[in-house]
């Protein structure tokens, strides 16, 4: 019987594997706060500004008395009248596009002071109005169509008849 010539092993036979790399720093401990004041501040601009917008527009009817606020919660719902401000559904489309276009400008200014952003992205700020003036324009359809179910609920439309 023969045997086998044993021969000397090649490198390290141990089943082990490289030690892990450490987890990638996140930067800043602060994440979460500083998503949440974006939001707070995209929310305060936008408000504010669509209600000034609108205000400039000069169709904001009944603003004795109300501030920019109202007006830019009128305008943000469609023209659906808050604290006693109407307006017309074209105002109210393009006061809310200014508006979300402002509050998207004011949210990434935060997200970049925070170190949460790297850069300005104009496709952003374009994102913001144009989703606020769609919503705007669907608020004014839907306040519409619940004015004329009203109307025609309480026996006002005499056209029909």
């Amino acid at each position: 019987m023969r045997h086998a010539a044993v021969q000397p092993p090649i490198g390290d036979t141990q089943p082990t594997l490289p030690d892990a790399p450490p987890p990638p720093d996140k930067g800043g401990g602060c994440g979460g706060f500083v998503q949440i004041i974006a939001i707070v501040v995209a929310v305060v601009a936008t408000i504010y500004t669509a209600g000034a917008a609108a205000m400039a527009m000069g169709a904001a009817m009944g603003t004795a008395g109300a501030g920019a606020g109202a007006a830019g919660l009128s305008a943000l719902g469609g023209g659906i009248a808050v604290g006693g401000v109407t307006m017309t559904t074209g105002t109210a489309i393009g006061a809310a596009a200014i508006g979300g276009a402002v509050g998207a400008a004011a949210s990434q200014g935060v997200m970049i002071a925070g170190g949460q952003q790297s850069g300005f992205k104009w496709e952003s700020v374009a994102m913001g109005g144009i989703g606020a003036g769609v919503t705007a324009g669907l608020g004014s359809m839907a306040g519409a169509a619940i004015r004329l179910d009203a109307t025609v609920q309480r026996g006002e439309n005499k056209e029909h008849e």
